[in-house]
């Protein structure tokens, strides 16, 4: 039998080896929409669902191919199955207006690292879209949104210090920002 690599798990992997087996035979139960028989701790049930997903992320395909009447077609609904539902509406617009705005090319200008940028980013999108503390935007960014999607980063892999730090770095560059905004909205003419 030959063997294929589906997905490496990186070096961040800390599953006990004695849970191995159960976690692939989950994995491979969610990737085939099969009923588990028996209930998983839930930290490996949150693992298997990741990498499942993980999976199953890396196998879509889009066929361009297709003209469009065979493009479209009509599902039954009852049938459709969802995991790792996300948000994703009020994000886009958000995403879509920092981008407008410039802000993301303020933000590399003023030297701000690829973490920095994205927990910048996120940061104020979890804010507007969600508004609370640093600690409830961590979890927004990583468990309700999927803002991820949109600016290609995994708030999972960046830590919630980096979250937490982030609004010193933006309020340190207040000045700079306020600037920024209120030239990019006067030309736009949008100034109240």
């Amino acid at each position: 039998m030959k063997k294929r690599t589906l997905l490496n798990l990186g070096s961040d992997f800390n599953v006990e080896q004695e849970d191995w087996a159960t976690l692939s035979k989950r994995v491979d139960e969610i990737i085939k929409q099969a009923p588990s028989l028996f209930t998983l701790d839930k930290d490996l049930e949150t693992i298997a669902q990741h990498y499942a997903l993980k999976i199953i992320s890396a196998q879509a395909v889009v066929d361009t191919t297709l003209n469009d009447e065979d493009r479209y077609k009509e599902i039954d609904t009852t049938t459709i199955k969802n995991s790792d539902i996300k948000d994703i509406g009020i994000e886009n617009i958000l995403y879509e207006t920092i981008k407008e705005l410039k802000l993301d090319a303020k933000l590399k200008e003023l030297g701000f690292t690829n973490i920095q940028y994205n927990s910048a980013i996120g940061t104020l999108i979890a804010k507007i879209a969600n508004p609370s503390s640093e600690a409830k935007a961590y979890d927004y960014l990583c468990n309700t949104s999927a803002i991820n999607e949109l600016i290609g980063c995994d708030y999972n892999k960046i830590s919630s210090n980096s979250i937490y730090r982030i609004s010193d770095k933006l309020l340190a560059h207040k000045d700079d920002l306020e600037k920024h905004l209120y030239k990019c909205l006067t030309k736009i003419n949008v100034i109240f």
